[in-house]
């Protein structure tokens, strides 16, 4: 079990990385993820069986002109192997942002086969004047509870995509876009 509370910040025109990896254990994660870049986002990671995302907790990949990449679970289409959460919380206050004044970056919260996903959170991914960005939620049960949101926005409008797990079927099936 993991239990991490952790200021984080990329410094100069790009956004860092940071990456948490818990394996087949829990990954319990509180306080700021800041990646945010001053032009472009940078890219955040978590990884574990079991993933909790903190009551008040802040992941930030911001960027002037272009928001970053927040991935929590392992993202089904990646060519990457890597863990696939049992389960997936994002507890209430929780923030998760990859917005932009231009265009807009991407959010994916991947449960595994059989997995629960809870967003009691915010996921933003919003431009300002541009494109706007991708949200895909994947589990067997996601819930989006009281409090909870999901926006992407922008000029052009914006995706969220929220289904079961894409990576047992063919590539995009199972998942409705909203």
């Amino acid at each position: 079990k993991s239990n991490l509370q952790a200021l984080a910040d990329a410094i100069g025109g790009e956004g860092g990385e940071i990456s948490i990896n818990a394996g087949e254990g829990m990954a319990n994660i509180g306080g700021e993820l800041n990646v945010s870049g001053e032009t472009i986002g940078g890219m955040i990671t978590v990884t574990a069986a079991d993933i909790n995302v903190l009551v008040g907790s802040r992941f930030n990949a911001n960027g002037a002109t272009q928001g970053g990449q927040i991935t929590l679970g392992h993202d089904p289409f990646s060519v990457e192997p890597g863990q696939q959460a049992r389960s997936i919380n994002i507890e209430t206050g929780a923030r998760l942002s990859t917005s932009s004044d231009g265009t807009a970056g991407n959010i994916v919260v991947a449960g595994g086969p059989g997995s629960t996903v809870n967003i009691a959170g915010d996921l933003t991914a919003s431009a300002q004047t541009g494109t706007a960005g991708l949200i895909r939620v994947y589990g067997d049960d996601v819930s989006l509870l009281d409090g909870g949101s999901i926006r992407a926005g922008g000029i052009d409008g914006g995706t969220v995509m929220i289904g079961r797990d894409p990576s047992s079927a063919e590539r995009g099936a199972g998942a409705n876009r909203v």
